[in-house]
């Protein structure tokens, strides 16, 4: 392996209290890998993202996100020769703690489409067993343009010393 890789990243966020609380947040990162091999296998990626996230009176918090992504990457079996996979993607998702510090529900709904096409459904619930330890149930389906749906379930002990 002999390449150079540069990669930049920038966040920041901004509290406003507007009603309620919100957080906005942007975000930008670079990432160039200039492959000094035979194969020349370089990749370029540029990504965007502008979130808001708000929290209510109610134990409830939402997030909105957009992002954008712009990838050049190497084409298999050519030396240097590159394809673009661009897409952009646009989530909500929502918390709500039925019992504080005890019993959390999720749920999101994400959307991606341009060079990759897909919705992605998510929702699940976190209890909190001990001070110390976490149980978490998460189910997700997923619908992929062009190819065949799928969902999986998910279950998670978490224990933190």
């Amino acid at each position: 392996m002999d390449d150079v890789t540069n990669r930049f990243y920038l966040q920041s966020t901004y509290d406003v209290h507007l009603i309620t609380r919100h957080t906005l947040g942007v975000r930008f990162s670079s990432s160039v890998r200039n492959d000094q091999t035979v194969r020349r296998l370089d990749v370029q990626n540029f990504s965007a993202g502008l979130s808001v996230t708000t929290r209510y009176a109610i134990p409830l918090e939402t997030t909105l996100d957009a992002a954008v992504n712009l990838n050049t990457l190497p084409v298999s079996g050519s030396r240097g020769a590159t394809s673009s996979l661009d897409y952009t993607s646009l989530a909500l998702q929502g918390r709500y703690e039925l019992l504080r510090d005890v019993f959390t529900c999720t749920a999101q709904l994400s959307t991606t489409f341009g060079d990759i096409g897909r919705t992605v459904f998510d929702v699940g619930g976190e209890w909190y067993a001990l001070t110390a330890f976490r149980l978490s149930l998460e189910y997700a389906h997923f619908t992929n343009t062009g190819n065949p749906s799928e969902g999986f379930v998910s279950l998670r002990g978490r224990y933190e010393l």
